[in-house]
């Protein structure tokens, strides 16, 4: 229980003037409880955090990089035409490229795919884009309708989305591609042998710098439907696909072709794909196995195959038309022409050379985060910055933050090479998966 002096003054109600019945400012009583409250204070006073070195690495100092104002929320001036306070449109200049290759970028860049089934179907546009994936399945005769032996598992299957454009960036059709979950398989069961190699991204860009330095033509193909021409030796049984009613639920598909998503199905193309270039007079290379070569004299003919994605380099027009041509009658692809978009990366050919480019892959990254108004830096990430996992800071979505770092890692490994050092930190602070924070080393607060 408190003092006389504290009962009373608590008694006298709120509208009673108390002032006079306090202490004066200069009297013992007071200055203790000063004295006191300044130790408290002196006590909870945080180390001064270390300084950051803010200034630019010197292995950037190549980069050209113009940061102009951005806009300030605090000015309400008539001029600002964003609300925005960092927009993109200040950061990125397309003036230098030409307008077909503009309209190109503007289309991949407008149309959005459905992630699912039930988006889709809500589309004209994809439902028939389905419909025709499930009669090239059947007239290729890819299953058959069966009922599930005893004893025999099923593997489940789902569609995705892409759309394909032309050259000047013009929608060429919707492309609605059946895949079978393979990782529900079993081995020896569903699966046996699985590796298939791919073109290395090391022959990628050695081959486009050796095509650009000798002038040589530079084009791209597609092959329909690549995995569907494998053939299947396993007994695999399917479900019926969404969408395709047939047999009732009680029916199943007996897979007697390759089917995208299966795991022998890149297997199964590799080699069927390979036997192809070399009756045509392809030599495969040892460095590369995805890489075949033809050579005759002066005329010179590469192809650099990526799953069903193929790159045609050559400095003979005719002997390229005429390998396109036998592919063509072989598996039926689709002549893409000179080189726009391979494996995410954006590819546009100049007079000085070739500029490659994560433009929408990066743009994909911002939006889906949220981050397309970010204020930029010059450089990814403050030089000798050290990180600490701060089990006190606010649990983050685990799952939101490896998928975020290794969305960032395939630019690394392909146009921006000073990038894999700063995915790494973070990285090397999450072995485990518990959703905690980091830290500048050397702080005492997140």
């Amino acid at each position: 229980m408190g003092n006389l002096d504290e009962v009373e003054l608590d008694n006298l109600g709120p509208n009673v003037p108390t002032d006079h019945l306090r202490d004066p400012p200069g009297s013992d009583v007071n200055t203790r409880a000063e004295e006191t409250n300044v130790e408290v204070q002196d006590n909870n006073v945080d180390p001064v955090r270390e300084r950051r070195n803010r200034s630019r690495p010197a292995h950037l100092n190549d980069y050209d990089v113009q940061l102009p104002p951005s806009i300030d929320h605090a000015r309400t001036a008539s001029d600002q035409q964003s609300s925005t306070v960092h927009p993109l449109a200040n950061f990125v200049s397309y003036d230098k490229f030409s307008d077909s290759h503009k309209a190109f970028l503007a289309a991949i860049t407008s149309n959005d795919e459905p992630e699912n089934f039930k988006q889709a179907v809500q589309d004209p546009n994809w439902r028939d884009a389905m419909q025709k994936e499930i009669k090239a399945l059947e007239e290729n005769d890819t299953w058959t309708i069966e009922d599930l032996p005893h004893g025999k598992r099923t593997i489940d299957s789902k569609w995705v989305y892409k759309i394909k454009y032309k050259p000047n960036g013009e929608i060429e059709r919707y492309k609605a591609r059946l895949v079978a979950k393979g990782y529900t398989q079993m081995e020896v069961v569903d699966y046996h042998d699985t590796f298939a190699p791919v073109a290395k991204l090391v022959t990628v860009r050695s081959l486009l710098a050796i095509a650009v330095k000798k002038e040589w033509i530079i084009h791209q193909l597609d092959v329909n439907n690549a995995f569907l021409h494998g053939d299947l030796h396993e007994e695999v049984y399917m479900r019926i696909p969404q969408g395709y009613d047939k047999g009732g639920e009680r029916k199943v598909c007996r897979l007697r072709k390759s089917l995208y998503g299966l795991k022998q199905a890149s297997r199964n193309w590799y080699k069927k794909f390979t036997s192809v270039f070399l009756k045509l007079g392809f030599k495969q290379s040892f460095a590369d196995h995805s890489l075949f070569t033809y050579k005759k004299g002066k005329v010179f003919v590469g192809a650099l195959m990526y799953v069903d994605d193929v790159i045609i380099v050559g400095n003979d027009y005719e002997k390229i038309q005429e390998t396109k041509a036998h592919l063509d009658k072989r598996f039926s692809i689709k002549d893409l022409g000179p080189l726009k978009y391979f494996l995410g990366i954006e590819a546009a050919r100049t007079k000085d050379g070739l500029v490659l480019s994560h433009r929408k892959y990066t743009l994909d990254i911002l939006e889906d985060t949220g981050m397309l108004g970010c204020k930029p830096c010059s450089f990814p990430m403050e030089q000798n910055l050290k990180l600490e996992r701060d089990s006190e800071d606010v649990r983050v979505d685990a799952n939101m933050y490896r998928r975020l770092v290794g969305s960032a890692l395939p630019p690394s490994h392909k146009t921006r090479y000073h990038v894999p050092s700063q995915c790494a930190k973070p990285v090397c602070l999450r072995p485990s998966p518990e959703p905690f924070g980091c830290r500048h080393a050397g702080s005492t607060a997140p």
